[in-house]
């Protein structure tokens, strides 16, 4: 499962990769470093390309909701690694609200909205056509707003596979600094019997691209920030060949792979070899900053043989600092023969 190298060589060079590990110097030379998600895939890990370190990690279902904090945005993500979802309720509570609904009966509209895992903020589920999006002009600059109003929330799976339940969130108009929602846990009675929540305030922070929230317990959730560069996550992808029948398409699938922060951008070389890329290729190259640039799909899946086996491309990396490095995957299990731990090889590219 390891190209282009031998076994031998991969374990004379590895790094295994915690947070508490002194940073290595990698211009130059190439580190080895794996990312153990674990085989359920119970956590995401965030990982800083500079130092070459995991800076922080957390389970997939500590968090729900993130509400940008990015400047003239008022969108809200989802929580992916779990299968989230929304159904917008505007519409359907507005054809009979004096009929009282139960959660079967909304069930039915069945009209789910996801996130584009491009993260594309114009296209999450709180922000879709159906919903009538609006916007309005400040200083010359486009600000998007999420129709407010009522949304069921599925707030998908455990890494366990356990339904973690549905709830429904009500956001309120907010300020340039402030979100306003309210939340109904229970949603098992009918529409005219929802007791929501009072009004949570959620804070817009400077210097953190999102702040995280839990809808279990209605508070804010600590997750690193804008000091990460790659997200190592199980996360939903759209039309993923269906794992039973490569032939067909699934409009949406939970994967595992990886996402880029903002500030990153990602360019693909499925011609040169790793060794052979360097300075002089990095003019010919197209960086995109769709968040799955990278994505999953340097692994493919033998359902006969129950395996992953690595198919990767080279990846160009520029991060925040305007650096360059080339990444190419090597292994996806760990050395218990584990799946769920990408390994790959890393060197910045000296302009």
């Amino acid at each position: 499962m390891i190209n282009n190298i031998s076994y031998f060589l991969v374990i004379l060079f590895f790094i295994s990769c915690e947070p508490d590990e002194i940073p290595v110097d990698i211009e130059g030379v190439i580190n080895y470093t794996q990312i153990d998600l674990g085989s359920d895939y119970c956590i995401q890990k965030y990982y800083s390309i500079q130092e070459d370190l995991v800076v922080g990690e957390n389970l997939t279902s500590n968090w729900d909701i993130a509400f940008s904090n990015f400047p003239d945005s008022k969108s809200i993500i989802l929580n992916s690694s779990k299968y989230m979802r929304v159904l917008p309720l505007n519409n359907i509570l507005n054809t009979n609200p004096s009929v009282p609904l139960s959660l079967d009966e909304m069930l039915k509209f069945n009209d789910w909205k996801f996130d584009d895992p491009n993260g594309n903020l114009f296209l999450t589920a709180f922000m879709n056509d159906d919903q009538e999006l609006n916007y309005c002009q400040s200083d010359n600059n486009l600000i998007e707003q999420y129709t407010y109003g009522d949304y069921l929330i599925d707030k998908g799976y455990d890494c366990e596979n356990n339904h973690l339940g549905m709830c429904i969130v009500r956001l309120h108009s907010s300020n340039e600094n402030t979100y306003s929602v309210q939340i109904i846990n229970n949603i098992f009675q009918p529409f005219i019997n929802w007791s929501f929540s009072s009004i949570i305030d959620i804070e817009k922070k400077d210097g953190n691209n999102f702040t995280y929230f839990s809808l279990n317990n209605t508070n804010i959730v600590d997750v690193v920030n804008f000091e990460w560069d790659l997200c190592f996550s199980q996360y939903t992808e759209f039309n993923v060949p269906s794992p039973g029948n490569p032939s067909a398409t699934l409009p949406t699938y939970r994967v595992v792979g990886v996402l880029q922060n903002h500030h990153v951008s990602v360019a693909v070389d499925s011609i040169n070899d790793f060794s052979n890329i360097n300075s002089s290729n990095i003019e010919d190259y197209v960086f995109k900053t769709d968040r799955n640039s990278i994505g999953y799909d340097w692994k493919v899946y033998d359902g006969p043989a129950g395996i992953y086996s690595i198919v990767s491309p080279v990846y160009i990396i520029k991060t925040h600092y305007k650096d360059y490095y080339k990444l190419l995957f090597l292994d996806f299990y760990n050395n218990n023969g584990e799946k769920g731990a990408p390994m790959f090889q890393l060197e910045k590219i000296t302009l």
